[in-house]
């Protein structure tokens, strides 16, 4: 192996450290990341400390649990801010909520996920329990699902045989043939259903 490309794995392990983090599950041990990025415990603590030395990771020393550090929150508002399109599309975002009632999301596609990037507020009391910068894979939720479906042939099929399904919420698709008959059923009728797939009813 060259050092380039052990550099670029090197990237690549950190990388799936830091997105082993979630809502659900915001605090990690070490046994529980090496299993998760398929690395042994000791490399994985070597890769902790250099992201902890970085100020990407914080530990925990009395739970022995890790978490994103604020180095993360740091870039995190810097990417916000930098985001045009998210101020360029407030006016329209509002608009869109005054005529329907109902609550109005910007997103992006980054790599195989949607994201939110903005969202206006509905104003009755029953909402999305969803927030900006939350991350969705393509088989979960309107705006990925779009961002699926209307992606060249060739991509879709790439995509569709590479994910890894895990269970949002009761009505997660979770099955490679429904979400391509999806894909298809979506861009036929232009756009996207979603019930309970990422969110549910109370």
């Amino acid at each position: 192996m060259t050092k380039a490309e052990s550099d670029f794995r090197t990237l690549n392990r950190i990388c799936d450290i830091l997105n082993r983090f979630s809502d659900d599950q915001a605090m990690l041990t070490l046994t529980e990341i090496s299993r998760r990025i398929n690395l042994p415990k000791n490399t994985t603590c070597r890769f902790l400390l250099a992201l902890e030395g970085q100020g990407m990771v914080y530990t925990d020393p009395n739970r022995k649990t890790h978490r994103l550090g604020y180095q993360i929150i740091h870039w995190g508002m810097f990417a916000q801010a930098s985001i045009n399109l998210r101020n360029d599309a407030l006016p329209i975002l509002h608009s869109l909520t005054e005529t329907t009632g109902e609550s109005s999301i910007l997103s992006m596609r980054f790599g195989n996920i949607g994201t939110w990037v903005e969202i206006v507020e509905s104003r009755y009391l029953c909402r999305l329990a969803m927030r900006v910068g939350q991350p969705l894979p393509f088989y979960a939720g309107v705006s990925s699902k779009v961002f699926l479906a209307f992606l060249p042939e060739h991509e879709i099929e790439r995509i569709l045989v590479g994910i890894e399904f895990k269970p949002i919420k009761k009505n997660t698709i979770t099955d490679l043939e429904k979400l391509r008959v999806e894909s298809y059923s979506t861009r036929r009728r232009g756009y996207a259903i979603s019930f309970e797939e990422t969110d549910s009813a109370q």
